[in-house]
C-alpha cells in the first residue's frame, strides 16, 4: 500500500472583513491580516486572518479564484497575468444577509457562475447559521438569494454540481446540510426559528431556486460532506456524520443521482467505536477510489472527537482499508476535510488540528 501524504490544518478565529478591494503584498496568504494585540510577554502582538470555510477556483485561470470564511462572506482573487504579484482581494457579499458562508462551487459550464452555501459547518458555539443559498452569475459581482425558507437556521457543508452540460437547462446541484453548531445541539441557531428542519442531502434542478429534500436510503442526520463522480454524474457519495455519534453515521453511495442510496461504510471504520463525522473524496484520476477520514463521537461538551483514521476503497465502496490519518486531537467534529491529488489517485490529503 502506498504511503498517504498528510497535510495538516487548524481551524481558527474568523476571517476579517475589509469594506474595499486593496493589492496585498506578495507574501500574504489571504485578505490583508489583523493584528493580534498582545496579551502578555508570552503572546506578543502578530498578524492573523483565521478560518478558510472554501475554495473555489476558476477551471480555466489559475489568477483568479474565490474563497469564503465562516464570518466573512465571499472574496474574489484576481492577479493580472503580466504582473501576478500586483493582485487584488475583493469582498463580495458584504451587502447580503449573512457573512456565514460554508460551501463555494462554480459551474463547470459557466465559471461565471458561482454558488455560495451560507452557515457555518464546524458544529461550534461560534458556527454562524445560515440563510439558504447566494448565486451570481457574473463572477461575483451581483448576488440573488435564494432557497431561505429551504435552509434557514441550518448550515452548508458542501455543494456539488453535475458536470454535464444540457443545453437551455440549468445544472442540476446537490448539497449537504447540518445542523447550526453548539453544546447542546443547534445552539448556535439562536433560537432560529427553522434550526430544526431537514437535514441530510438536497437536489436541485433548476439551478438551486428549488431543491428536492434525498431521503430514500439516506439517514435525516447531518451530512458532513459530499462528493461525486466526474465521470458518471449519477454517482455520489454523501457523508453522513453526525457528530454525537448514531448507528446511521458513515457513508452513503447513489447510482441514480439521488433516487435511492445505500450505505457503503458500515463495516470497515473500527470496531466498538461510535462514529461520528464523517469527510469523503472521490480521485479525480479513477473514481473508484474513494477516501473517508472519520472522527470518534463527540461528548456532550464537545469532548472525545478523536481521530479513528482515514480509510479508502478502491472498488467504489464495495470494501475498504484504513489509510493514513491525521492528528484531530479531540476536535474531530471541528477539523476535518480531506481530498485527493489531481493527478495521482493513491495520495490524499488529510485536514485536522
Amino acid at each position: 500500500m502506498a504511503t498517504s501524504r498528510l497535510i495538516l490544518s487548524a481551524a481558527v478565529t474568523v476571517l476579517a472583513v475589509q469594506a474595499h478591494a486593496q493589492p496585498i503584498a506578495a507574501d500574504d496568504l489571504g485578505p490583508a491580516p489583523l493584528i493580534r494585540p498582545a496579551e502578555g510577554p508570552g503572546r506578543p502582538a502578530e498578524p492573523f486572518t483565521g478560518r478558510v470555510s472554501a475554495i473555489a477556483a476558476s477551471p480555466t485561470d489559475a489568477n483568479k479564484f474565490f474563497v469564503s470564511g465562516p464570518g466573512s462572506g465571499v472574496w474574489r482573487f484576481e492577479a493580472p497575468p503580466a504582473t501576478p504579484n500586483d493582485y487584488t482581494w475583493t469582498p463580495l457579499t458584504d451587502d447580503m444577509p449573512t457573512l456565514a458562508v460554508g460551501a463555494l462551487a462554480i459551474d463547470p459550464n459557466a465559471e461565471n457562475i458561482i454558488y455560495a452555501g451560507t452557515g457555518d459547518a464546524e458544529f461550534a458555539h461560534h458556527s454562524p447559521y445560515g440563510l439558504g443559498l447566494y448565486k451570481s452569475v457574473d463572477s461575483g459581482d451581483t448576488w440573488s438569494h435564494l432557497a431561505e425558507s429551504t435552509f434557514g437556521g441550518r448550515s452548508f457543508s458542501r455543494i456539488v454540481i453535475d458536470p454535464t452540460p444540457v443545453e437551455g437547462e440549468s445544472p442540476t446541484l446537490y448539497a449537504s446540510i447540518v445542523r447550526a453548531g453548539g453544546f447542546p445541539e443547534a445552539s448556535a441557531a439562536k433560537l432560529h426559528p427553522d434550526r430544526w428542519g431537514p437535514v441530510g442531502v438536497f437536489k436541485s434542478t433548476d439551478g438551486g431556486a428549488t431543491w428536492t429534500h434525498l431521503t430514500n436510503g439516506l439517514p435525516q442526520l447531518s451530512a458532513t460532506d459530499l462528493a461525486i463522480d466526474p465521470s458518471n454524474p449519477n454517482v455520489l457519495y454523501a457523508a453522513i456524520g453526525h457528530i454525537f455519534g448514531d448507528e446511521d453515521n458513515g457513508s452513503y453511495k447513489t447510482t441514480n443521482g439521488g433516487a435511492t442510496w445505500s450505505m457503503v461504510t458500515s463495516t470497515p471504520f473500527p470496531a466498538g467505536v461510535e462514529i461520528g463525522r464523517v469527510s469523503i473524496a472521490v480521485a479525480p484520476t479513477d473514481p473508484d477510489y474513494v477516501y473517508a477520514l472519520v472522527a470518534g463521537d463527540a461528548s456532550a461538551t464537545g469532548g472525545g472527537a478523536f481521530n479513528e483514521g482515514g480509510f479508502r476503497s478502491t472498488d467504489g465502496g464495495d470494501t475498504w482499508e484504513e489509510y493514513g490519518g491525521v492528528a484531530q486531537r479531540f476536535h474531530g467534529w471541528y477539523t476535518s476535510a480531506v481530498t485527493v491529488s489531481p493527478t495521482d489517485e493513491d495520495i490524499v490529503y488529510y485536514g485536522g488540528f
